[in-house]
Order: structure tokens, then C-alpha cells, then sequence
């Protein structure tokens, strides 16, 4: 006999957050994650793939409030990172300002983001 220690399968591996497909809803049938796909116009965004960073700041406070929206997004939405998590909210922000400001259709890409002091308003 192996002094290997064996271990015990959970009932609760399968509602992990990291692994969103596996979740079940009652009836046994498969609950998609909230984050998953994000629809923007004609294009179907998936978290997957090749990412690019985008670094931002914000006061200590909201990273705070960030973080913590972010881990019970992970166990109630089955968002897997908090980069899909952000990119969903960005993509969710994005879409509104489309609808309200440009009929909906998604802006041209194209520019780079201007840097440095913000515009006097």
C-alpha cells in the first residue's frame, strides 16, 4: 500500500468560479457564465485570445470597491478573471454609449487614446 495521501473528490469542485462551463443549474442542464460573450453591434466578442494591456489609475477606494464587485462577480456571475470581468463592463459601457450617442453602431476604430492633462470642460 502507497503511503501516497488520496484525495477525495468535492461536491463542490464543480462550482468553482474558475471553471464557469462545468457550473449546472437546477434541472442538471449547463448555466453559461454571465461574462462569457458580450454582444457590441454586428461583432461577438469573447474574452479569449490574444489581450493587450491597458493600464489605468484610480483612487485607492474604488480599486478597492473594484476588486471586492469583482471577486462576487467571480462567484455569482462566473466570471472567471477579473479581465474578463472588466472587459465585459467595458464592452457593457461601450454599447450603451453607442445606442445613445451613435445609433447604436460601434464607433471607427482608429487614433490613439489622448494622453497627458484631460480637456478643461
Amino acid at each position: 500500500m502507497s503511503n501516497t495521501p488520496q484525495f477525495r473528490k468535492s461536491s463542490l469542485t464543480t462550482d468553482h468560479p474558475a471553471t464557469p462551463e462545468q457550473r449546472t443549474a437546477a434541472g442538471g442542464k449547463a448555466k453559461a457564465p454571465a461574462g462569457g460573450a458580450v454582444k457590441a453591434g454586428d461583432q461577438t466578442h469573447h474574452s479569449g485570445g490574444v489581450k493587450q494591456r491597458m493600464p489605468f489609475q484610480a483612487h485607492p477606494n474604488t480599486l478597492s470597491r473594484i476588486r471586492a464587485t469583482e471577486h462576487a462577480a467571480r462567484l455569482h456571475e462566473g466570471y472567471a478573471t477579473m479581465s474578463e470581468w472588466m472587459e465585459a463592463a467595458m464592452l457593457r459601457e461601450c454599447s450603451r454609449i453607442e445606442h445613445k450617442y451613435n445609433d447604436g453602431q460601434p464607433y471607427p476604430i482608429g487614433g490613439t487614446p489622448r494622453k497627458g492633462r484631460p480637456a478643461a470642460s
